[in-house]
């Protein structure tokens, strides 16, 4: 998420913006997910997650909420990987 918020994205997000940590044998996103909701006291249909990953997305998914996919190569960031759409779209499905 540092990468994103020096693109000035996170001015617009007044709840803050989360991303994974380095030590991720420690951390999953499930877990940041609940925690949010419990400090700012929302339902899981007031979150709003922007991802590249299918994991996240069903996780955002499964507390009431459609999730954002974002389905570039991660090389460039500039083309449509078409494998990743599909299985991001179908992790939305939940």
């Amino acid at each position: 998420m540092i990468q994103e918020a020096k693109l000035g994205i996170a001015d617009y997000f007044s709840g803050g913006s989360y991303g994974a940590r380095e030590n991720y044998r420690d951390f999953s996103k499930a877990q940041l997910i609940a925690k949010i909701l419990d400090k700012n006291d929302i339902r899981g249909e007031h979150l709003l997650g922007f991802e590249d990953g299918y994991i996240e997305i069903e996780n955002v998914s499964l507390v009431g909420r459609p999730d954002s996919g974002v389905a570039t190569k991660e090389t460039t960031r500039q083309v449509v990987n078409t494998w990743k759409r599909e299985r991001l779209i179908k992790a939305g499905e939940l």
